[in-house]
């Protein structure tokens, strides 16, 4: 039957591929991402923060190591100080973090530690539009990061693994995928191991150490608790499911550790208002420094918050008065003792850095280190026009390399690089705010009664 209605038409043939523009510099396709940023969730190198080069932030690693792995007891809280722009964009932090975290969830910190602890490390990004301003809200962004990076999966499958229940046989062959295996009743099943025995198993241990009766069962039998959750749950205990249940599966598990890399916290500030950011800190020292939960009484969280300028005045008044400088001090001379400070890549990492995406999308293996179209000058510029931002580098090259094409250039100079760089947008990150930056925010009176 044919339907002329076009709302309802298809396409009569498949699409063509296209051809390969980037052959001729040879390349699979233009080695820089069109829109700079890291989306963790993504396949393409270019994206997901795999494309990384770790030597150039050798410095900041070594000081991430000094605050949350490198010592008996670490710190509680720490800071990842954005000092390019004051509202902290394109530095390469949300790069840094997705490497920290991959690196330890790789062997969950074996090498980061040298054997002595096992550790995890959690991305977590809070989501724009005023969505994360309360506590508990910042929590559930915390279970469902456990719950998106299958660590709370893990925990369960090392208790399975812990239970003496399932045989060493079966166990040696988890391999690589635990989640079709030791995560799969009917493949464990399938090897004779008794599904019953060892979800109940698990349930009453998780039940002895003091975790809910539903959020056990949750867990023993494969479930993601709390996602499903009503608002007016994760109001009421949110908190006790993050910061003493968790903690309680985690700590049974054998994890020593979970470090929290939370990015853009300017996405949770800046929707503030007084007396949100208030109780934000007072939550902070709450939860994860000497409150009366799993969490503050173990040490066992990590929190490493990254922040900006902007951001830092906005937060010091609250944190004072919630008495967090004394345990991490957001300001002042004694915040070099906890915090990593991010400053734009010299001009010595500009040949490094662009090395990296290039090897990427190489049609030869064989030309690697090769940098043309581009020369060293060529891309010291393009650093330089850039401010050291390696995400500006990337909008900038990606956009050079799509000129290179249409316009049939051979070679990409200093020269080429100011052309491109000139008829791009002006940039408006550092235009200053309104006001000032201490300017006491527009209160919602009926917001800030409510809503807690």
């Amino acid at each position: 039957m044919s339907i002329e209605n076009p709302l309802f038409r298809q396409a009569t043939q498949p699409l063509l591929s296209p051809r390969n523009v980037y052959e001729r510099f040879g390349w699979t396709q233009n080695p820089f991402p069109h829109k700079p940023g890291v989306i963790a969730e993504s396949d393409d190198p270019r994206l997901n923060g795999t494309t990384y080069r770790e030597d150039i932030r050798a410095n900041e690693q070594k000081e991430f190591e000094r605050l949350f792995i490198g010592r008996d007891r670490p710190f509680s809280v720490g800071f990842l100080m954005d000092y390019a722009t004051r509202r902290g964009r394109g530095i390469g932090k949300s790069a840094f973090l997705t490497h920290q975290r991959r690196r330890i969830m790789t062997d969950l910190g074996n090498r980061v530690t040298n054997g002595t602890r096992v550790i995890f490390a959690a991305y977590v990004a809070p989501p724009g539009e005023g969505r994360c301003r309360k506590f508990w809200q910042f929590s559930r962004r915390i279970a469902e990061a456990f719950s998106e990076q299958r660590i709370t999966a893990q925990a369960v499958w090392r208790l399975r693994a812990f239970t003496g229940l399932i045989p060493e046989t079966v166990l040696a062959a988890v391999g690589e995928h635990p989640e079709e295996t030791i995560g799969d009743d009917k493949w464990l099943e399938r090897h004779n191991v008794n599904i019953f025995d060892l979800n109940e198993t698990v349930f009453r241990q998780l039940r002895r150490l003091g975790v809910g009766e539903d959020v056990a069962k949750s867990l023993a039998y494969g479930g993601s608790p709390g996602l499903q959750q009503a608002e007016s749950e994760w109001r009421q205990r949110g908190g006790e499911l993050v910061f003493d249940d968790f903690v309680h599966l985690f700590r049974a598990a054998g994890f020593n550790q979970g470090v929290l890399l939370v990015d853009n916290l300017e996405l949770l500030v800046l929707h503030q208002n007084l007396r949100e950011r208030s109780s934000w800190a007072e939550d902070v020292r709450h939860y994860f420094v000497d409150g009366p939960h799993e969490s503050s009484r173990s040490g066992f969280y990590s929190l490493f918050l990254t922040i900006h300028p902007y951001v830092q005045e906005l937060l010091v008044p609250h944190w004072v008065r919630a008495g967090l400088d004394r345990f991490c001090p957001i300001g002042g001379k004694m915040a070099n003792e906890y915090t990593v400070y991010f400053h734009p890549l010299p001009d010595k990492a500009a040949v490094p850095f662009v090395l990296e995406y290039l090897e990427k999308s190489r049609i030869n293996p064989a030309e690697r280190g090769d940098l043309r179209p581009f020369d060293q000058p060529s891309l010291a510029e393009g650093l330089k026009l850039a401010r050291g931002l390696p995400g500006e580098l990337l909008q900038l090259l990606y956009n050079v390399v799509e000129t290179a094409v249409r316009e049939n250039w051979n070679q990409v100079g200093a020269e080429q690089i100011r052309q491109v760089h000139e008829r791009q947008p002006p940039d408006e990150s550092d235009e200053p705010e309104e006001g000032s930056p201490l300017e006491p925010a527009h209160v919602n009176l009926l917001e800030a009664e409510g809503d807690e």
